[in-house]
């Protein structure tokens, strides 16, 4: 082993100790393992409770925080307040940590790190695209389905079953998730069916997120909302597809509207000012859009346990502040 890799393992080792106390003892119960799991990109086979987890995908970060599962690596937000750390994720992990690339397949550095499996359920489609070499590194998660499709409840349960967690902690992970987005779609029930536009916006595009199978739309429709959806088409992963700036006017009817910059906007109107007669379109006169922050977006490309908490008190802010008239 070389004495980078030593290095690099004496950092973690020191960082990890700090995490060793908060989170559930693994399950090691005989019978346990091996483990095999199907998924997209074929079978992960686990001879055994894993000691060095690498987690690289969105979810996967945030849902082993919430369980308490030790990583030795993770997906680096560079969005984080700190440049590491998504801000639902908490405590935040060290930075020695949190220092995987979030689209860029760092292969060396995996393969430094030691892992005895890696989770990519919810990471970028590049980390599907190298699942060969990953999966040479040591045993893979990636999504079992359709990239960022896969439901958060079989997902945290399927990385708390991998990773050794108790499965009780998932269980009432989960539960008590669905019970905030139930307690939220009842607080706010003078808004249930009224129709949800969720886009992306740059100074000469449109990027409306149509395609229903989004989990952003998903969880729109469990608080209530009735999402604005296209048939099929080439969605990509987030479930947006391109279209010129001028088709944002087709939104202008909706109850409220979600619009996530692509660059710097301080208002809804300056980032439609490209756009002539935007300010006039009911949505926007009647003050029903709203910016989407990029910690908000990020959340609502893969909701989660540990994130959805975040998306709520947000999108009650802004329910708050909406007229629904």
């Amino acid at each position: 082993m070389t004495n980078v890799i030593w290095s690099r393992r004496a950092l973690l080792a020191g960082a990890g100790a700090l995490l060793l106390g908060a989170g559930p003892r693994r399950a090691q119960a005989a019978g346990a393992y091996p483990l095999r799991i199907a998924h997209s990109a074929g079978e992960t086979l686990l001879a055994a409770a894993p000691q060095r987890i690498v987690a690289v995908g969105y979810s996967d970060v945030a849902i082993c925080a919430a369980l308490g599962v030790k990583l030795v690596g993770a997906m680096r937000y560079g969005a984080g307040a700190d440049g590491h750390n998504f801000p639902w994720v908490q405590p935040l992990l060290p930075q020695e940590i949190a220092c995987v690339p979030a689209g860029r397949v760092d292969l060396d550095l995996l393969a430094e790190l030691e892992p005895d499996l890696i989770l990519a359920a919810t990471a970028y489609h590049s980390y599907g695209d190298h699942y060969a070499q990953l999966a040479r590194i040591a045993p893979t998660l990636v999504s079992r389905g359709r990239n960022l499709r896969d439901p958060y409840g079989d997902l945290t349960r399927l990385i708390g079953r991998l990773a050794g967690a108790p499965a009780q902690a998932a269980e009432t992970l989960v539960a008590q998730t669905d019970a905030a987005i139930a307690a939220f779609a009842a607080r706010h029930a003078g808004w249930r069916g009224r129709s949800v536009a969720y886009a992306q916006v740059t100074a000469t595009s449109f990027h409306p997120i149509v395609d229903e199978t989004a989990p952003a739309l998903d969880l729109f429709r469990r608080i209530g909302l009735r999402p604005v959806t296209a048939g099929a088409g080439a969605f990509d992963c987030n479930g947006s597809h391109p279209r010129p700036l001028a088709e944002l006017r087709g939104i202008g009817g909706a109850g409220l509207a979600l619009l996530a910059p692509i660059g710097k906007a301080a208002s809804v109107r300056e980032l439609l000012a490209p756009l002539p007669g935007a300010v006039a379109l009911p949505v926007v006169a009647h003050g029903r859009a709203h910016l989407v922050d990029t910690h908000l977006y990020d959340a609502l490309v893969a909701p989660n346990p540990a994130n959805i908490p975040f998306i709520l008190a947000r999108l009650d802010a802004i329910l708050a502040a909406t007229p629904r008239s």
